[in-house]
């Protein structure tokens, strides 16, 4: 049985990686080298340590307890992260490339 807690914040943690990881790679150029250096491209390695990091901590976080779960509460978490998410690169590239 699926644990939707479990995916919520796993799905969460992921996107605040991804994002940490973005600006991290843009902020420092041996940082997005070293990426780079894992699989070939930054972006891949991102994807692969998203891909890695989402099953870890789904597994760590599967037996949590899905008692008096809303699972639209849930989904609202996610999607706030995910616009919060975007809104954080994307000003972060408008603020980068217009400095």
């Amino acid at each position: 049985m699926t644990n939707i807690r479990a995916l919520s914040l796993s799905t969460i943690l992921t996107i605040i990686l991804t994002v940490i990881l973005t600006i991290l790679g843009e902020i420092s150029k041996s940082f997005k080298d070293t990426l780079a250096g894992i699989t070939g491209h930054h972006w891949a390695t991102k994807g692969v340590f998203a891909f890695a990091i989402f099953f870890i901590l789904y597994f760590v976080f599967g037996k949590m307890s899905d008692k008096n779960l809303n699972v639209w509460i849930e989904a609202k978490k996610v999607a706030w992260v995910t616009v919060i998410g975007i809104l954080i690169i994307s000003g972060f590239f408008i603020w980068h490339f217009l400095k």
